[in-house]
């Protein structure tokens, strides 16, 4: 396995303890990373990130911190 993505992995899972703290449901499926929202108050209400492969290209994983990172900064300033 790739050291990035482990830390990656490593990385994801005290983030998303934290959102789930919020209120916010986190899955991990498929290919594609979406957050749905509260359509009446715009509120997060849940946070699906894709499955990351152990040999993920440097690229991937740059794109896969970014959301993350960029999702966590909304969930906690939107609350």
């Amino acid at each position: 396995m790739n050291t990035e993505v482990n830390a990656l992995r490593h990385a994801v899972e005290p983030l998303t303890h934290m959102m789930s703290g919020l209120g916010l449901k986190v899955s991990f499926q498929g290919s594609s990373a979406l957050t749905e929202f509260d359509p009446d108050t715009g509120v997060p209400k849940r946070v699906v990130l894709p499955m990351i492969p152990g040999d993920a290209d440097p690229d991937l994983i740059s794109a896969f911190h970014g959301y993350l990172d960029h999702e966590v900064a909304h969930c906690m300033y939107t609350k």
